[in-house]
Parts: C-alpha cells; structure tokens; sequence
C-alpha cells in the first residue's frame, strides 16, 4: 500500500509525492502531462521502487481521465 500526495499540478506537469507503507520517508514522481514522461524525482530509500511504479500507473489513470485527487490510496496484492 501507498498514500500519495499532491504536491504540483501545472498545464504541463503533475506531481505527487508518495508514502510507502504509512511511513513518514516518501518520494516525489512526476509525470509531464503532454508526452506522458515519467520521472522519479526522489526516492523512498528504504522501500523497493515497486512503490514508485505503482503510483505512476495510478498517475497515467489520473491523466487519461484529467481527473488528479489531492489525495489517494494505492494498494495491490
């Protein structure tokens, strides 16, 4: 499970930053909303970048739909 985050939100850029696991360390992913670049801006050092993956799929969601939540929970099995 992750939470993210909104942490930017431009014509050209979204942002969020990420919470692995309820933890208080997070890291930062960006997604350019007119190529569909993705980017890991930080990372949660001590958890795997599954974490980061995950959140950027849920972003390319966020994207198709223009719809970006201040808030959400990304959880998998």
């Amino acid at each position: 499970m992750v939470k993210i985050k909104l942490l930017e939100l431009t014509e050209n850029l979204v942002s969020y930053k990420y919470f692995p696991e309820d933890s208080k360390e997070y890291g930062i992913v960006s997604l350019d909303r007119k190529t569909g670049e993705k980017s890991v801006k930080k990372v949660a050092e001590k958890y795997s970048s599954s974490y980061a993956a995950h959140v950027i799929c849920r972003m390319e969601e966020y994207l198709e739909n223009e719809k970006f939540p201040e808030t959400d929970i990304v959880a998998w099995y």
